[in-house]
Formats: structure tokens, C-alpha cells, sequence
């Protein structure tokens, strides 16, 4: 497939392993791009990626939420929508902001 390129590197020992790529048009280079990759031994980077599902099931109905599979997956816009949740958000405003403060002060000074 155009556009997509893959390469397998052997990585016997242990350590960090960098590597540069470019894309080249012609003979022009497009740009590049150096990252790295650390290689250890015992570490299980991909065990048991599977969901685990019995525990997510737990933790919903411990914290009164709702597990969705991909067989209800259509309901959970509308379970979102009807939360009890909410959106929380604090704002900070500087006294002086709201009118009725100013009023009232000046109701105290003058009385």
C-alpha cells in the first residue's frame, strides 16, 4: 500500500536501540524522523492484552456506572446524556465582576 513501509529489526540484546527514518521524492529528502526503542528481558509488553472484562463490570457497579460491550455500544450517547454525573467546572471571579456586590457595598458605606 502506498505511503505505508514496515521493517523487523532483531534485537538480541538487551538496551536502548535508536534508529533515524527519511522520506526521500526522488532524490529529495522530505524530512526525518530519529526515535528509540528499549529492549529488556522479562518484561511481558503485550501480556494479556485482552480486555478484562470481569473486572470492568466489577468496577461499574462499584462506582454506579454501566459497562458497555459492543453489543450496546449504541446506548451509551444516551446514557451520557442523562447522567447524573454532570460536568463540574469552577470559575473563579474576581469580586468586583459581579454588580449586586457592588451595590451592596454601597448600601453598607451609605447606611
Amino acid at each position: 500500500e502506498p505511503g505505508i513501509y514496515s521493517a523487523t529489526v532483531q534485537a538480541e540484546q538487551t538496551g536502548v536501540y535508536e534508529f533515524e527514518v527519511e522520506a526521500m521524492l526522488d532524490d529529495e529528502s522530505l524530512g526525518s524522523a530519529p526515535f528509540a526503542v528499549r529492549r529488556e528481558d522479562g518484561v511481558a509488553e503485550h501480556f494479556a492484552i485482552q480486555q478484562n472484562r470481569p473486572l470492568l463490570e466489577r468496577v461499574s457497579q462499584l462506582t454506579g456506572g454501566e459497562y458497555f460491550s459492543l453489543d450496546n455500544l449504541a446506548d451509551l450517547p444516551e446514557a451520557i446524556r442523562f447522567s447524573q454525573a454532570g460536568i463540574v467546572e469552577t470559575q473563579v471571579l474576581p469580586l468586583w465582576s459581579m454588580p449586586i456586590n457592588f451595590l451592596l457595598l454601597i448600601l453598607l458605606k451609605a447606611g
